[in-house]
């Protein structure tokens, strides 16, 4: 008898001790969660992008098991859609595009994430009801898809135009305020030397000032929505481009010019007058280097037929963090959101406290050299998929490196934010119609834009002023753009009060 229950006080333990290792295995797996993020370029000396500072702090902060997969930015879409088709894709992602994160919702790959918020967040279900017009970015059919945070200041702004002061200064010339005006500076600049150049990257330049983007825009009578680029708008902008062309205002080459390196050349040696770039004051950064004399200001819309437009901006959310709808830990990327959304983000934007930075009241300010912020923190940003900072842009000179040349910079980073400020960017719905038809046809009508305009741009009087316009219109209607539109204009009625309420909260 003492036998057998020695034998069951055996078995009792051994079963014990098999649901302990059972639970503790089982604990490990529910804190495990794989993260792909836009690869980070890291130095050697930090580590990779799977192992580095940043990764485990994240780890001792969260407690969490975290694989980060690093996929370049540019390839993001197509690696992603590899990995989805082969059932190989991490638990959560990232991308920039609504209209991908719209594509993947269509497609069933993603998880509706409302009852993982409503019943296992803090911190982020506080975030979006306190920013409840970022909620509309981030759903379909009444239901979210994705996590997002509200884009900094400094971050949502995304072209702007950039002239030589200096050069106005030794012409006796002010900015100019009208499209006339700007064409009749331009013209000057060119008398400064034959390898002037005034205008670099022209493209997109013309179209923000007529506002004329590849996007969809509300009629004027509000009967429907009609496609930018198949606009008057979008023709009278070409026809102004065909001029500047022709008058030697802008590089002939440029055509050509993939990646834009030859514009940002120009203006780097000196030989353009206007820039029409990135708007933030880095793009200033070799000019000065190269040239301390050169006064490069932010230039301020001005005004063509159609009134005085905005420069373009990005949309409001940031990121679309997105999870897989087979992430078999859902709550783990939930605590990772939070706690990044709660303040987690704060070291990887800025580096470690008392090391990279200091606390100015509400402002960090960078305590570390230029080189060993780029070196240890700045591609912790990466990371940071979600964050609360919100910047008020007269603390950037504080922020910056108090070198002479980081200071001259953050203060024309001051400058450039107020005066592509002034003006309005005109965004008529928060995002393109999610209809998998009318995304297809604008994809196949987009291969034609700009074999048509470069053909009449650099075609001469061979094509008059209506031939452009013309044949974009037919090359639209070939695609189907007038089912396109019908589409478009069926879901802006179906939700004209979701699209009514986003214009109030943008106006």
């Amino acid at each position: 008898m003492k036998r057998f229950i020695s034998i069951l006080c055996l078995i009792a333990i051994v079963i014990g001790s098999l649901s302990l290792v059972g639970c503790k295995d089982n604990s490990a797996e529910k804190n495990s969660i794989s993260v792909a993020i836009m690869a980070p370029d890291v130095a050697s000396s930090e580590g990779t992008a799977e192992n580095n500072r940043w990764t485990k702090y994240i780890a001792e902060q969260t407690g969490l098991d975290i694989t980060w997969v690093a996929i370049p930015q540019n390839e993001m879409k197509t690696k992603l859609n590899t990995l989805l088709a082969a059932g190989e894709a991490p638990d959560m992602f990232v991308e920039y595009s609504n209209a991908y994160f719209q594509g993947l919702v269509f497609d069933g790959m993603l998880m509706e994430l409302d009852d993982l918020i409503e019943k296992h967040s803090t911190e982020y279900k506080k975030y979006i009801e306190e920013n409840s017009d970022l909620k509309t970015w981030t759903m379909l059919d009444g239901k979210t898809y994705a996590f997002t945070n509200r884009r900094p200041a400094d971050k949502i702004l995304s072209f702007g135009m950039w002239i030589r002061q200096d050069w106005l200064d030794k012409l006796g010339l002010k900015a100019p305020t009208t499209i006339d005006e700007f064409v009749e500076v331009a013209k000057a600049f060119k008398t400064l030397g034959d390898d002037i150049v005034p205008l670099a990257y022209p493209y997109q330049f013309i179209n923000t000032i007529y506002n004329a983007h590849a996007q969809w825009y509300e009629k004027d009578d509000g009967s429907g929505l009609e496609y930018g680029v198949v606009t008057k708008r979008y023709a009278d902008s070409i026809a102004m481009h065909k001029k500047m062309y022709e008058e030697g205002i802008v590089d002939k080459e440029y055509f050509v010019d993939k990646g834009g390196s030859k514009q940002y050349e120009l203006w780097n040696s000196g030989k353009a007058g206007i820039m029409f770039s990135n708007w933030d004051s880095s793009v200033n950064q070799t000019l000065l280097k190269n040239d301390p004399n050169a006064n490069p200001v932010q230039l301020e819309a001005f005004s063509t037929k159609y009134g005085t437009n905005g420069m373009f901006v990005e949309a409001p959310p940031q990121l679309y963090v997105m999870m897989n709808k087979d992430c078999k830990n859902p709550e783990a990327g939930m605590k990772l959101v939070d706690w990044l959304i709660g303040g987690g983000y704060k070291n990887l934007m800025f580096g470690e406290e008392g090391v990279h930075y200091k606390m100015d009241g509400e402002i960090p300010v960078t305590i570390c050299d230029r080189d060993t912020f780029t070196r240890e923190v700045e591609y912790a940003k990466r990371y940071a998929v979600l964050g609360s900072f919100v910047l008020d842009p007269e603390w950037i000179p504080k922020m910056a490196n108090q070198d002479e040349l980081s200071q001259k910079l953050a203060a024309e980073k001051v400058d450039a934010m107020n005066t592509i400020n002034k003006h309005h960017y005109r965004r008529d719905v928060p995002y393109n119609p999610p209809e998998s038809r009318v995304s297809s046809i604008v994809s196949d009508f987009s291969s034609s834009i700009n074999a048509i305009t470069v053909k009449y741009i650099t075609g001469g009087n061979q094509y008059d002023e209506n031939w452009c316009e013309t044949e974009l219109r037919r090359e639209w209607e070939l695609a189907g753009g007038k089912e396109a539109e019908e589409l478009a204009t069926k879901w802006y009625k179906d939700n004209i009060d979701m699209i009514k309420a986003f214009q109030a909260e943008n106006k």
